[in-house]
């Protein structure tokens, strides 16, 4: 074996081992705050990425009211601008209407990702329908 492949074969561990350690490092951080698991780490890394872009993107589900700051019901909402908003109760939907852009421009800032309103055969089934 001459020298080159020699010194190939010692770059290309050390750059494995660099990597790897890089890895784990960022791996560690993430399991810190939420954003990794050991599954992650056995899937190639791939979900990490996956889900970090995920949050970032989408934000945080929304799991209270934007009136009253209770826990939401799935069974009362209101489909707005193509996003569904959820509600403590029915009373909240009045008040949201008064000025719907206040409060949603409250949860955007508190990093609420909304969902999208469902689909209706031609066209999106929102645009101011409550339950």
């Amino acid at each position: 074996m001459d020298k080159r492949s020699i010194k190939s074969i010692l770059l290309t561990g050390l750059l494995s081992v660099v990597l790897a350690v890089t890895f784990t490092g960022y791996a560690s951080a993430l399991q810190g705050v939420g954003l990794f698991n050991q599954s992650m780490f056995s899937s190639g890394g791939i979900a990490l990425l996956a889900s970090a872009a995920e949050v970032k993107e989408t934000g945080q589900p929304q799991t209270l009211c934007p009136i009253t700051g209770n826990k939401i019901t799935k069974t009362s909402y209101l489909d707005y601008e193509g996003k569904r908003v959820y509600f403590c109760c029915d009373a909240c939907k009045e008040t949201f209407l008064k000025d719907p852009k206040k409060y949603m421009g409250a949860m955007e800032s508190k990093g609420v990702a909304l969902e999208r309103c469902p689909l209706g055969k031609d066209k999106p089934a929102c645009e101011h329908k409550s339950n």
